[in-house]
């Protein structure tokens, strides 16, 4: 029953009514009283069901503001503020119009700044504090209730008296642990919200106090002086070994740096590629070491034997790239018994020449020379990557296909437009813009495939690309109209005959 049982002067609008009230009563109590408030009725709440009686909400209002409001005034915000099954006064709805949002500002001030790193710091910060205070059985409340009492913050204090509450309770913190402290939980930017602290490390006393008794004969269990977190290192196996473009399926550089390490090859495989290399190309690879054997003593030294590679073309930087250690692997081979600084280089061009002919075939019987040998002829010099996609690569070579074939493109002049070399290679970036002047539009993830699959030392080999996507059936039909040429100019010749001797009998 409320102090009014009548009240004659309700007007129409009673919400209007109840929120002019509710901003009185926002005016008339600073955040110490509306804090005040709060914990009174929540003491008066014993189940914490989040309403009181009609007559507890008032008697608790009319204590608070002092004779702000009238009795009437007291009834109209009881009865606004009702629960639906009229049990009795919603007090938290009504806390939360007065004073919620600026609750909710400085809780979201205190939180807005922390990243994700300072969260795992603060959670650890917050469990040493807790085994800190467990240990030595103390109470953090008090110690701040006295200051809030008579500075009337509401719940919180100022970072002076924050810090010098935990010096005293022998709670020493680093600098970057204490602003980390502070700077969680600041309210206004001159104060910390000790209700807040006090609730997080109450809730961690529980959980320790899960864990079991502490054991107090162990060395473990006693504090340090000062409290000093340091992270531990994750541990992330797929840095540095899972390359970015494979997980988002697309090229966003293009560098040789940023290519995956390839195994390095053995001494056989080295020599049958050198041999490969040597025959395409039609090298007389004995020129370029000859002219640093000055006594044609058969050696040289190691810099100038490296040096020779290089000029043929044996190098991490030419036509046939090797890495330095494939390079260490051949000069290891070669190298003089004696003298390691010594490379034998004629031993080495006996044996690549070896791919034209055999040395001394004219001394010895008959024999059958094979150029080049098999195995050197099964080797091939630019390997491919390997396919990821299989799936996604057909579906893009088919679509291709048949948007040629279906709308007559001549796609072979758009690539070729790129080809400036004329080496049958162009640019990642020159076929994405090559396939869009063709009219053929694709996204990153097939661009990604097609990339895997035709792209090679280099670049973007079109010609094996437009092999799969256009057989040139356009030009085979113009081969079948080419044959016939004579025969429809020789009907050419006969009618402009008849033609003229119809003219001359006129």
């Amino acid at each position: 029953m409320l102090p009014c049982q009548e009240n004659p002067n309700v007007q129409n609008d009673c919400t209007f009514v109840a929120w002019k009230l509710c901003d009185r009563i926002c005016h008339a109590l600073d955040s110490y009283q509306a804090f005040q408030l709060r914990k009174t009725f929540q003491a008066q709440d014993v189940c914490s069901t989040g309403y009181v009686s009609g007559c507890q909400f008032a008697s608790i209002l009319s204590c608070a503001l002092n004779g702000c409001l009238s009795d009437n005034d007291i009834c109209r915000l009881a009865d606004y503020f009702k629960t639906d099954d009229a049990a009795g006064v919603a007090y938290g709805y009504f806390l939360d119009v007065i004073m919620g949002e600026d609750e909710q500002n400085s809780s979201g001030r205190s939180r807005q700044n922390i990243s994700s790193h300072e969260h795992r710091r603060l959670s650890l910060l917050l469990m040493e504090i807790a085994k800190t205070l467990r240990f030595r059985e103390q109470v953090l409340r008090p110690y701040f209730e006295d200051c809030d009492l008579i500075a009337r913050y509401g719940g919180s204090v100022t970072i002076g008296y924050f810090k010098r509450v935990l010096y005293y309770l022998g709670i020493t913190l680093r600098r970057s642990e204490c602003d980390l402290l502070v700077k969680r939980f600041m309210v206004d930017n001159y104060r910390v919200d000790y209700e807040s602290f006090v609730e997080e490390i109450d809730q961690l006393f529980r959980y320790l106090d899960a864990q079991g008794p502490i054991d107090r004969q162990c060395d473990a269990e006693v504090p340090p002086k000062v409290i000093a977190i340091e992270l531990t290192k994750v541990e992330r196996p797929e840095v540095e070994n899972v390359r970015l473009d494979e997980i988002l399926r697309k090229n966003t550089t293009y560098h040789p740096c940023l290519k995956p390490s390839r195994a390095q090859r053995d001494f056989q495989a080295l020599m049958l590629r050198i041999q490969r290399y040597v025959w395409e190309n039609r090298i007389r690879i004995r020129e370029f070491f000859e002219q640093y054997d000055l006594h044609c003593c058969g050696w040289i030294s190691r810099s100038q034997f490296i040096r020779s590679m290089d000029a043929i073309g044996l190098s991490g930087l030419f036509r046939l790239p090797l890495t330095d250690g494939e390079i260490r692997t051949i000069c290891d081979h070669y190298q003089d018994t004696h003298n390691n600084s010594r490379i034998r280089w004629a031993c080495f061009t006996d044996d690549v020449d070896e791919v034209f002919t055999i040395k001394n075939l004219d001394k010895g019987s008959y024999k059958d020379v094979e150029s080049p040998l098999k195995e050197v002829g099964n080797i091939h010099l630019h390997e491919k990557t390997h396919i990821t996609v299989p799936e996604l690569l057909d579906d893009v070579v088919r679509c291709v296909r048949n948007l040629v074939e279906t709308r007559r493109i001549l796609i072979r002049p758009a690539f070729r437009d790129f080809d400036s070399h004329r080496n049958g290679h162009i640019s990642r970036n020159q076929m994405g813009e090559a396939l869009s002047m063709a009219g053929i539009f694709i996204t990153e993830e097939q661009r990604y495939a097609l990339e895997q699959r035709y792209s090679d030392d280099f670049g973007f080999n079109y010609v094996e690309f437009l092999q799969d996507v256009d057989p040139m059936p356009k030009i085979a039909s113009a081969v079948r109209y080419s044959s016939r040429i004579p025969f429809i100019n020789l009907l050419v010749f006969f009618y402009s005959m008849k033609t003229c001797k119809t003219e001359l009998l006129l």
